[in-house]
């Protein structure tokens, strides 16, 4: 077996251990900027969990947001609710956030402050989730 044919076979094997995995990412923080391991700079590690939306999910976690969905799959899931005007707008180009703002406004009762909107995902608190195509 040359080289390139054991490489090929190792590389196949590979993906079909990753394809049948459930990956999980772990994002690691630099401390500071001098690489001392007791030196913690709070500003440098509040801006890198900000910048990964970590404190984003904090936020919408502490207030009670459990569920949680990117726009556009919302939209694909939800999109019969949609009142005839709104599906028209969609197709026109309005946002996904816009979009969704209609669904949720027309089909979740009670919806404020129990629907929060992200940059790319809608979380709604636990049982508001199931209200939205209720008809």
């Amino acid at each position: 077996m040359t080289v390139v044919a054991r490489f090929q076979q190792s590389l196949h094997e590979l993906f079909g251990v990753l394809s049948t995995s459930r990956l999980q990412f772990i994002r690691c923080l630099s401390p500071n900027g001098n690489f001392d391991h007791a030196d913690f700079d709070n500003d440098k590690i509040d801006r890198q969990l900000e910048a990964c939306g970590i404190v984003e999910s904090i936020q919408v976690s502490a207030a009670g947001h459990a569920n949680k969905i990117v726009y556009a799959s919302f939209l694909k899931r939800y999109q019969l609710c949609l009142l005839p005007a709104s599906f028209k707008r969609s197709n026109t180009g309005l946002s996904d956030i816009a979009t969704a703002k209609d669904i949720v406004a027309a089909h979740v009762r009670r919806h404020i402050g129990s629907v929060r909107y992200g940059i790319s995902r809608i979380f709604l608190k636990q049982g508001h989730f199931q209200g939205v195509c209720t008809r």
